[in-house]
Parts: C-alpha cells; sequence; structure tokens
C-alpha cells in the first residue's frame, strides 16, 4: 500500500498541522535548526522516538510540509485512527519480517521528492542508547534522500508508562544538519557494511541532538 499525498490528503493535512500546534501550546514546544532541512525532496527525517506524540510533534514543527509517515502496522488496526492515519498519507510497516511492501511504498515517496518521516529505532524507548535499524540506510542509498538527523528532548516525561497523570514538560525539537550515503558511507565499503556504516553515523547525530552527547546548538529557537 503506497502513501498518498492526494489533494484531500494534505488538505487533512493542513487542518490537523494547525490543530496540534494550538494543542502544543501547553509544552511550551521550542524548535531549532528548521531553517536547515532542504526545501526539496527526496528527503528522509530521522528522529529518536520516545512518546506517543513524535509524530505530530514533527508534524508541528515542519509546517507546512506534508510528510508521509511510516507508522507500525497495528496502529492502522485501531478503529477510527487506522483510517484518520491513512488519510493523512501514513503507511504501516510491519517490523517482525522483512516487509518489501513498506520499504517499496518509502521509496514511491522518495521518488516523487517527497518528505517521508521515520523512526529509525524501531519501537519507543528512553534509553540514552540510539541504536537504529538498517531500514533507513537502505532508503538513504536507494532513494538517493537527503536525510535529516532529529532530537526530540522532553517528550518522553509526557505520559511516562502510559500511566496518568499527563505531565507537561517543556518539549524541544533539534533539526541538524541533512547528511547523504554518498557523504557519509566509505567508498570502498558495500552490502551490510556500508550499511551499518551509515547507520552508525545516523545513529550518533541523532543522539547528540536527543541531549545524550555534548552538542553545540547553533541555531536559533523559531
Amino acid at each position: 500500500m503506497a502513501a498518498k499525498r492526494t489533494r484531500r490528503a494534505k488538505i487533512l493535512w493542513v487542518i490537523f498541522t494547525y490543530t496540534i500546534k494550538v494543542a502544543m501550546l501547553a509544552f511550551r514546544v521550542r524548535i531549532h535548526g528548521r531553517e536547515s532541512v532542504p526545501k526539496n525532496g527526496p528527503v528522509i527525517l530521522a528522529s529518536n522516538h520516545t512518546s506517543y506524540i513524535d509524530p505530530p510533534l514533527l508534524a508541528m514543527a515542519m509546517m507546512p510540509q506534508f510528510i508521509s509517515f511510516m507508522a507500525k502496522e497495528s496502529l492502522f488496526e485501531v478503529p477510527v485512527l487506522g483510517s484518520f492515519i491513512t488519510g493523512l498519507g501514513a503507511f504501516p510497516v510491519r517490523r517482525s519480517k522483512g516487509d518489501r511492501q513498506s520499504i517499496k511504498a518509502a521509496l514511491a515517496v522518495l521518488k516523487e521528492e517527497g518528505f517521508l518521516g521515520i523512526f529509525p529505532q524501531g519501537a519507543r524507548t528512553l534509553s540514552s542508547e540510539i541504536e537504529i535499524e538498517q531500514g533507513v540506510s537502505l532508503l538513504a542509498s536507494q532513494g538517493n534522500a537527503q536525510v535529516v538527523p532529529i532530537g526530540i528532548r522532553g517528550a518522553g516525561k509526557v505520559w511516562v508508562g502510559g500511566r496518568f497523570p499527563i505531565r507537561f514538560p517543556r518539549i524541544e525539537v533539534f533539526f541538524g544538519e541533512a547528511i547523504t550515503w554518498d557523504e557519509v558511507v566509505d567508498e570502498g565499503s558495500k552490502g551490510k557494511a556500508a550499511r551499518q556504516e551509515f547507520s552508525d553515523a545516523l545513529s550518533l547525530r541523532i543522539s547528540a541532538l536527543a541531549g545524550h552527547d555534548k552538542i553545540e546548538v547553533v541555531h536559533k529557537s523559531r
């Protein structure tokens, strides 16, 4: 099932992002480095993942840019939610097995010079060790995409363990400079070793932006 950037999806996207922008006022969200994101695709937005609110946060931070998100398959089975995120252009990824269909859908987004949203850790985690899967490396190489590392800080404190009460910490979203396959991977590296090389480089950048390593923030808040 390929992601659809239809006129209806784009209208829904505008309504959704403006609604999220209002809702996020409670978290005093600060966005850093948005100006470093390429204006044209193909672009992969690769972020750490600590909370259910991460996708809406990225959507708001990237306004008005339309993003096709890869999301776990089980979300599409939830009544109403599944239809809603499908209408927004999201598409499912099956984590338990090799999923050629989701890779094909992701590459279709990149081929159309779109923006693809992905959480390459594969699942939500509060761990400071950011290990990412090699799927994003495959997409970066085959999709000829620029990959933007993103670190979200504070979102993991909103709904800890899925238990109430909901907290309202300050949330910050840090965009790093885009990288490409050719810039990062050694010319002599091939196959799995090359994909791991790219994954490791991206992991370090996301980790720093997420606040797990020292980083100099050179961009002003928007």
